[in-house]
């Protein structure tokens, strides 16, 4: 997974973590805690520091690490997830396509099917759902929408494409 911009701040971020004594202490203390997501954001060229998800299964709890110029953690929080069941661990060295791969795939998908809403803004997670490690790329629109792309992160295959209006969140049915 390495050869681009992306994956190689990706890689060079991840390792920088597990490096630092904040992640090394933190997990001396968390044996049991195991990665569950790599997180990002563009803006336009703009990108921000990579963070890394930990998933502590005992207490249903994660703990975020922020690697800009110093590595910083998180307090532990609530994780969000659908139903029950624990978060999925994420294994690095299964991903196959890279991000920027999957950004390419994604904006390829968005000029091709969903033509009019060009991103503002791409939010890059990569993690372990049901159908297996996917990048999960949402496009936020100029035209106020959510484009969620879900690609394999083995093959690269589109598992799927969804356009929300940013409008309908919140709304409750009465």
């Amino acid at each position: 997974m390495s050869g681009s911009r992306f994956e190689d701040a990706l890689e060079h971020s991840f390792k920088r973590m597990e490096e630092s004594a904040v992640f090394i202490n933190w997990k001396k203390e968390n044996r049991e805690a195991y990665l569950a997501h790599a997180f990002n954001m563009v803006e336009g060229k703009k990108q921000s520091g990579w963070q890394f998800g930990y998933y502590i299964k005992s207490k249903d709890r994660v703990v975020t690490f922020f690697v800009e110029d110093v590595v910083k953690k998180s307090p532990e929080s609530e994780i969000f997830k659908k139903d029950e069941k624990a978060v999925k661990k994420l294994e690095l060295s299964k991903v196959k396509v890279g991000a920027d791969r999957a950004l390419e795939l994604a904006s390829g998908l968005q000029k091709e099917k969903y033509k009019g809403h060009e991103p503002q803004k791409e939010v890059v997670l990569l993690q372990t759902i049901d159908a297996g490690q996917v990048w999960n790329i949402t496009f936020v629109t100029r035209t106020f929408d959510t484009l969620n792309i879900k690609i394999c992160a083995e093959s690269g295959e589109v598992k799927s494409d969804n356009l929300t209006s940013l409008f309908s969140f919140g709304t409750k049915n009465v």
